[in-house]
């Protein structure tokens, strides 16, 4: 660490003379939701295994199932929320550590974050699909949990409401 000497951080021999200092010069360090840079990298598409929702991996599973999902968040930019789409699961371990089982319906993930979750699927069977929503955007990806013969509704690459901020 350099000392200039004085304790105003060095400033004070400084010629500020050519600055315009007028009120509208300063930067507004306030900030809001509105006012939050949470996703400064724009994609044109976000996969889940190589797939967007347009045509999602589908992976069978069998009626009343249990399956463990280890969902890697591989953004190097971009949190994401995994919403089971109204299916409840056991939250079992974070970036590869066990925890005390937590029941979820949604986790958040930042970059590089892991999450391993069981899901105890319905006796009824069907077709469930798992997403990513991106953090403060419409955008998401995902795959589809189903069994057989379960009829896979098209699924759109958006949503109405953007995803959960993380925290």
């Amino acid at each position: 660490v350099a000392s200039h000497g004085n304790s105003d951080g060095g400033m004070a021999g400084m010629d500020m003379s050519g600055m315009d200092m007028g009120s509208d010069a300063g930067v507004n360090l306030s900030v809001g939701a509105a006012g939050m840079d949470l996703n400064d990298i724009e994609y044109d598409a976000y996969l889940a295994n190589d797939r967007t929702l347009d045509d999602p991996e589908v992976v069978q599973v069998e009626r009343g199932g249990r399956v463990r999902l280890r969902i890697i968040n591989g953004a190097t930019a971009t949190g994401f929320t995994i919403d089971l789409n109204g299916l409840t699961g056991k939250l079992l371990a974070v970036d590869g550590q066990a925890i005390v089982p937590l029941e979820v319906r949604q986790v958040p993930l930042t970059m590089g974050q892991r999450a391993d979750i069981r899901i105890d699927l319905p006796k009824e069977g069907g077709a469930f699909p798992i997403v990513a929503l991106r953090e403060g955007s419409v955008q998401r990806t995902g795959i589809v949990l189903a069994t057989p013969g379960a009829k896979i509704a098209g699924m759109s690459t958006a949503t109405e409401n953007a995803g959960p901020v993380l925290d």
